[in-house]
């Protein structure tokens, strides 16, 4: 999901035009997302979900603010990918202003943003780890508790650092401060990764 994240932030901020406004912007992201997400939604409730979802927590759903819920069954629930447009619904609303704010950034100091970044997104599990409760669980079997995996992996202002890193890379390759490493290394990176 991180990889989904950051490519979320590089996309708008490498196609941006210096004139757009924030409404425009606005509109053809919603445009694009919700009534396809809409769809999504209204055919998994006639399909299946509706058997099992509260009517509370499916119109968190349709609103896109379950992910707001530290509940592994409310974030994942009616069409359970939904939850990461949700996510990126809050990442679309906040992006004029980090692209504004992101862009007043020294091209030159770009390489200590995105270190920071990059350090942020990898110390968030631990943060949860240290915040959180161990318990309860979650049903799929993984060593978190509830509260752990949403705040590490499903919690809008945490994943905004993988978006905000994908501004900074895309400002950073428009600057050209972005080195290349060829196809090799690129490779070997892809196969690490």
């Amino acid at each position: 999901m991180s990889f989904f994240f950051v490519l979320s932030g590089f996309v708008p901020t490498w196609s941006a035009r210096r004139g757009d406004t924030t409404t425009g912007f606005w509109r053809r992201r919603f445009v694009k997302i919700y009534p396809n997400y809409v769809v999504a939604w209204a055919l998994a409730m006639l399909l299946f979900a509706s058997s099992y979802t509260s009517t509370h927590v499916s119109l968190a759903n349709l609103f896109m603010v379950q992910v707001w819920v530290p509940s592994y069954f409310t974030n994942f629930s009616v069409d359970s990918p939904s939850w990461s447009l949700a996510v990126e619904a809050v990442f679309y609303l906040s992006f004029p202003l980090l692209l504004s704010v992101f862009r007043r950034i020294d091209a030159r100091h770009l390489k200590y943003w995105i270190t920071g970044a990059i350090a942020a997104v990898w110390a968030t599990p631990a943060l949860a780890y240290a915040l959180f409760p161990k318990t309860p669980r979650v049903p799929s079997g993984q060593d978190l508790s509830v509260s752990q995996y949403w705040f590490s992996y499903v919690l809008p202002p945490v994943r905004m650092v993988d978006f905000a890193l994908g501004i900074l890379v895309a400002l950073a390759v428009k600057h050209g401060r972005w080195r290349n490493i060829g196809m090799f290394w690129s490779s070997l990176l892809l196969v690490g990764g």
